[in-house]
């Protein structure tokens, strides 16, 4: 906990920093998770922007997936949200938890697992998929994807697939991350068994998607979306204001409900499944120095002062909704006496995230607090999600994550404080005048979840 001096410095940098974000927002304040805002721009509102048409939405995302394959070792979840419209699964997650079928004609259980029928489905380029291209896709698979649960898959005939392995609910583990891949690869996306196939990627700009002509659905009202790769929450705001952009998935930070509000964005947040949390993985740091990171961390401080109603202090590193879907094993028993060691540490995140770089400066306030000598290290948020989470090069990275019903905490990793959950927070989604459709799934399934439903008027 903090205490004296260093903690009115603590008080001090909440109290600047959010007077800072808050103060062309003056009034308003951040909708409760789960609720629906829908203002729309007057006639004093920034001027438009070029228009692209009634078929064509241009979306922006924080950052860019270092993969578009979601079975790869660098995938994150951005991989996992932008090919979502791409690639199908035998269930998909609504944005409640509730597993529904997507590929899945029929499920039916066995001693050992399930057996999945399939329903009749075509690739973009004629080929049948079939229950080869089910086996292909588990066999690659790996955490989070619930794939990764089936211990044998077996094709049985062209359309059934029978799966063993120790699964509680098959309908929501072949929902999380259980992407189908032709011939269990991603390639390059023009290959496509959802609704939409990627037509071009410009690296460090943009993905653009087109309808799939063979996807079994009804055809999706837009002919063209465009992903852009924005570097920050500040140029994602002013492009969304000045109608350079249709829609964006703004990561919560500090008023975002407020800020959104007076642009004349509607938008929509939900609590689900979304956390942020401390990853220790690389750490050179001791049991008594990560216990000591442990106690110098006021989690409650920085809930107070960045969070509020958008999202809750969490003890687990898989929160979910509902008045204790935030609760968990957290901390548990001392892990040894706390010393700080003598060395620096280096407290890291992505670029661009508004809330985590918030939280990076205050942090460091409180470790230095608690003895600590910190570096601060900013990093461009493809490297942060993508070669970093394989080498782990930092002490301390403050990183975000999706989540999904069903999952949960790894004793030995919250035991050993290899990583140590701080905050639960809401998704959103946010959309100009004229966009219909945009709805926030706070799960792995990202913000273009059901994106074959939107439409520009």
């Amino acid at each position: 906990m903090l205490h004296g001096w260093a903690s009115i410095k603590v008080l001090a940098w909440l109290v600047a920093a959010t007077c800072l974000l808050v103060a062309c927002t003056e009034g308003t304040q951040t909708a409760p998770p789960g609720a629906r805002e829908d203002t729309r721009r007057t006639s004093q509102g920034p001027p438009q922007g070029p228009s692209r048409g009634a078929g064509s939405v241009a979306f922006g995302v924080i950052g860019e997936p270092a993969t578009y394959d979601p079975y790869a070792a660098l995938a994150s979840d951005l991989t996992y949200a932008l090919v979502r419209p791409v690639y199908p699964s035998l269930y998909r997650l609504e944005p409640d938890g509730a597993a529904t079928p997507y590929l899945a004609k029929s499920m039916s259980s066995t001693r050992k697992g399930a057996v999945v029928a399939l329903r009749r489905a075509r690739w973009s380029n004629g080929a049948p998929i079939t229950a080869k291209d089910v086996v292909a896709s588990i066999r690659r698979a790996r955490p989070p994807s619930g794939f990764a649960l089936v211990t044998e898959a077996q094709a049985d005939g062209r359309r059934k697939i029978r799966l063993s392995g120790r699964v509680n609910d098959w309908k929501q583990t072949l929902a999380t991350v259980a992407f189908v891949l032709p011939r269990g690869r991603a390639g390059s996306g023009r290959v496509a068994g959802g609704p939409f196939m990627i037509e071009a990627r410009t690296p460090g700009l943009q993905v653009v998607y087109r309808p799939n002509p063979r996807w079994f659905g009804h055809a999706p009202a837009l002919k063209k979306v465009t992903v852009q790769f924005i570097q920050d929450l500040d140029i994602l705001l002013e492009l969304l204001a000045t109608e350079r952009l249709d829609a964006g998935a703004p990561p919560l930070t500090v008023n975002l409900g407020g800020r959104l509000e007076s642009l004349g964005l509607a938008s929509a947040g939900a609590l689900g499944w979304e956390s942020v949390y401390l990853d220790l993985e690389g750490a050179e740091l001791s049991a008594s120095n990560r216990q000591a990171v442990v106690d110098g961390v006021d989690r409650d401080l920085l809930e107070a002062g960045f969070v509020r109603a958008g999202g809750r202090v969490s003890d687990t590193l898989h929160p979910a909704p509902g008045p204790s879907g935030a609760g968990g094993p957290w901390p548990g028993p001392t892990l040894a006496a706390p010393q700080p060691p003598a060395a620096p540490i280096q407290v890291a995140v992505g670029a661009g995230d508004e809330l985590t770089e918030l939280l990076q400066r205050t942090l460091r306030l409180q470790l230095e607090d608690a003895g600590f000598s910190v570096e601060l290290v900013t990093t461009d948020a493809l490297t942060f999600y993508g070669q970093w989470t394989a080498t782990d090069p930092m002490d301390i990275a403050i990183r975000r994550a999706s989540g999904a019903p069903g999952l949960v905490d790894t004793p030995a990793v919250l035991e050993s404080r290899a990583a140590i959950p701080l905050l639960h927070v809401a998704s959103f989604v946010t959309w100009n005048e004229g966009i219909e459709g945009p709805e926030p799934n706070p799960s792995f399934e990202g913000p273009l979840w059901n994106l074959e439903l939107w439409s520009k008027q």
